[in-house]
């Protein structure tokens, strides 16, 4: 290995091994212009993960873990490893597109004030992911509460929090990137720190950018940094790793309520008690006329009977979750 090590891939991994491979595939696109190392955490992956990934890559880094220690914690051991100027938090079913990478390396050495960049992602079908953001605030919340993000998607104010009033086709500065392809400079580590695991997956990219920008550093969006983002696939001829991911996101109520919790607790964290609680009573309202009107909808139109009653299950879900603080049953 190079004396100097341009980037640390860090991905950690439960049950997608061959999207995992797929994964590790798409880091060669640069043409060795990246002197890069990668660390996969497996978390007690029951699908084989890490033996073929061994076998395959046999150059990538594999800590293996005997329990589910969650997406936080696990990342944390990577860091620990990671030897980069620059390191890399990466979803392992996602495709990395030809010097993404590299855009990103450069646009952190060109840029002094930068301290974390995140990727333009994209379902494969060329649909833009929402993968930028502003902070979540007791005035996003009210918007998406009122569905005043949805009604006025142009407006600077209602449309904070998914940046709806901008075309993502240019660098900006934002709040927050998503974890499915953040990357950092290492000296965020010692500065910042590494992320809170009080956050078990959802929240934590977050948290962490809002600390960073509390010590001076600014996040980017780089929508020449293209991913793709393979959780959107049918499930006629998916594999096993893509039925379980779609069989998850059925139960998408109990990711609903795990992420409602961590913003509450984000906003104890940084602004208060009193603030989380209006911030969570705004989540309640918002789920209750949510799961009314899909109720209505229910009652009303038969050809939507089916389409409504999930609807109902999730946010009733979601309400349960929220209330009492752990996962419904």
């Amino acid at each position: 290995m190079p004396d100097r090590t341009d980037l640390s891939v860090c991905i950690v991994n439960w049950n997608t091994g061959h999207l995992l491979a797929t994964c590790l595939q798409s880091l060669d696109q640069d043409d060795g212009r990246l002197a890069m190392e990668v660390i996969v955490v497996d978390n007690a992956s029951t699908d084989d993960s890490a033996e073929l990934i061994r076998t395959l890559f046999p150059g990538v880094r594999v800590l293996v873990n005997t329990e589910n220690l969650g997406f936080t914690a696990g990342i944390n051991q990577a860091f620990h490893q990671a030897k980069g100027e620059n390191i890399l938090v990466l979803h392992p079913d996602t495709v990395c597109q030809r010097g993404a990478l590299r855009f990103m390396v450069e646009f952190l050495r060109n840029t002094p004030q930068a301290g974390i960049v995140g990727a333009n992602n994209s379902y494969p079908d060329g649909e833009m992911i929402p993968s930028c953001f502003g902070f979540h605030t007791i005035l996003t919340q009210f918007a998406s509460c009122l569905r005043l993000d949805r009604l006025f998607r142009k407006n600077s104010i209602f449309g904070r929090y998914e940046i709806t009033h901008w075309d993502h086709s240019t660098v900006r500065e934002v709040d927050w990137v998503s974890y499915s392809c953040l990357m950092f400079r290492r000296q965020l580590l010692d500065q910042v720190g590494y992320w809170d695991e009080g956050f078990f997956v959802w929240v934590a990219d977050e948290d962490f950018c809002y600390r960073a920008r509390q010590k001076g550093w600014r996040t980017f969006f780089l929508p020449q940094a293209v991913i793709i983002h393979m959780e959107r696939r049918s499930d006629q001829g998916a594999s096993s790793e893509v039925q379980q991911v779609l069989e998850y996101k059925r139960k998408w109520y109990l990711v609903a309520g795990q992420m409602a919790l961590a913003l509450g607790r984000f906003q104890r964290k940084h602004r208060g008690l009193w603030y989380a609680r209006l911030f969570g009573l705004l989540l309640v309202v918002e789920y209750m006329n949510r799961m009314a009107v899909w109720w209505a909808i229910r009652c009303v139109v038969p050809e939507r009977q089916e389409e409504a009653q999930e609807r109902v299950t999730f946010y009733l879900g979601a309400l349960r979750t929220l209330l009492h603080g752990r996962l419904s049953p």
